[in-house]
């Protein structure tokens, strides 16, 4: 059995993953969680999309310890190593992703000053919280809170017909193959057409045949209900915190035991609550479907932190 070093397994044990589905606020959220002291976060990084759709596959074929070793590895050495070293961050002031939505700008440049050996990033790592965020991957997710139980599994919870509005907004369940192409990887091929892997597949015909609107609201149900099956996942209210930051930040830290700093009240600052601007989206769905987001939204809201 091939085994990563406890460095890297003590990296995911102590780290803190944030998700929901898209357009449900994870990047605010990532902000701010962040910018806590001791907090190194990688926004969306690309490959953890497939590698955790995987996951399932490797379980099943016997494969549990290589999909480890490599979710290990990939998490230490190139996430938090990366970060510690000032390898991994974006420097561009033009995309949601900038390092300085979150970090001080004299910190990044400090830590590319010079040049750093393993042993000391290694040192430094231990006393630093892995952050990162990917939306969309919450079935995924529940199976690697399994496998690690002290890792910290954070949860958007967004008013589902605003959820719905901006992903109808975007387009991305017109089942157009670019969309899927671009936003909606990994996924599988049904009659020429591109269903995301999270979708089960006795309701591939289903999905095909269903409205836009109802393929949004399947994709959103099924990351919902997954969080549901994880007991201490944190559940993180975006619309009571963009309402009232001054009374949700903090909490918000304490719940995954971080600090802020003076970067996390500029962060803060900048919240300010959007008018909904969608029709009643929910209300076009089939009535059974309309229920199961009711039900599935409330008893996510009840396990919120209070």
């Amino acid at each position: 059995m091939r085994q990563t070093s406890s460095n890297a397994r003590g990296t995911v044990e102590r780290m803190i993953y944030l998700s929901g589905c898209p357009r449900s606020g994870t990047t605010l959220v990532g902000n701010l969680i962040g910018s806590a002291r001791g907090a190194e976060y990688d926004y969306e990084p690309a490959t953890l999309h497939s590698l955790l759709s995987v996951l399932p596959d490797l379980r099943a074929a016997g494969q549990l310890d290589t999909w480890r070793l490599l979710f290990e590895t990939y998490c230490h050495e190139e996430l938090l190593l990366g970060n510690l070293a000032g390898r991994n961050f974006n420097l561009n002031p033009h995309d949601d992703s900038w390092v300085g939505h979150y970090r001080p700008l004299e910190e990044i440049a400090a830590r590319q000053a010079k040049g750093w050996r393993k042993y000391e990033l290694d040192a430094l790592a231990a006393e630093r919280t892995l952050v990162v965020k990917t939306p969309g991957v919450l079935p995924e997710l529940a199976q690697v809170a399994r496998l690690y139980p002290t890792l910290r599994l954070g949860v958007l919870l967004r008013e589902p017909n605003d959820v719905l509005g901006s992903l109808l907004s975007r387009k991305w369940f017109d089942l157009s193959p670019e969309t899927a192409e671009i936003y909606l990887w990994p996924y599988r091929e049904v009659r020429g057409a591109k269903v995301p892997v999270c979708i089960p597949p006795e309701l591939d015909r289903w999905w095909l045949d269903a409205r836009e609107v109802e393929r949004a609201a399947r994709y959103l149900l099924v990351q919902m209900t997954a969080a549901l099956g994880v007991e201490r996942a944190v559940v993180i209210d975006y619309d009571a915190l963009v309402r009232a930051p001054e009374a949700e930040v903090e909490p918000l830290l304490h719940a995954f035991g971080l600090v802020p700093t003076p970067k996390t009240a500029e962060v803060a600052a900048g919240i300010a609550p959007r008018p909904s601007r969608y029709p009643d989206l929910v209300g076009q769905l089939p009535e059974p479907m309309q229920r199961e987001i009711a039900e599935t939204t409330d008893a996510l809201r009840s396990r919120k932190p209070d």
